[in-house]
């Protein structure tokens, strides 16, 4: 994956490079979901981050984009279905979005890849929740 990138937020309005992951539509809303990797030299690791632009129109999945828009951010706190405890989550947001910078097919792989690894998720939920009612709760 090309290098993506966050630049500094000025106020409120940022400016976001990455590809496009998912593409969001409703009866009132449309908008995308943009996937921002990052390597972390210290760590080794890729640090991956979603920004949802809303009203964004005009990119397919896999389209390498610059968005420029008003940032916002929103946290969820709801308690973990899983393990029962309060957890939190963040959504990272760029309203009135403008497109800076568009490549359209720059990673044409990248739709088939996602569905691939959502796939193998799936399969691992199914097999652990398997094992859960096999074993009981492993907690």
């Amino acid at each position: 994956m090309a290098v993506s990138e966050v630049s500094e937020v000025d106020g409120a309005v940022a400016r976001v490079s990455g590809v496009v992951s998912r593409l969001l539509s409703g009866a009132s809303y449309r908008g995308v979901v943009i996937v921002v990797s990052r390597f972390v030299e210290a760590t080794r690791d890729v640090v991956k981050q979603d920004f949802t632009a809303w009203g964004l129109e005009g990119v397919a999945v896999g389209d390498a984009v610059t968005v420029e828009g008003n940032l916002s951010v929103g946290i969820r706190e709801y308690t973990n279905s899983r393990t029962g405890r309060l957890a939190h989550s963040a959504s990272v947001n760029l309203n009135e979005p403008l497109l800076v910078a568009h490549t359209p097919g720059a990673f044409p792989d990248f739709a088939a890849r996602q569905a691939e690894i959502a796939s193998a998720a799936e399969r691992r939920k199914a097999e652990r929740a398997a094992q859960v009612q096999r074993e009981g709760v492993p907690f």
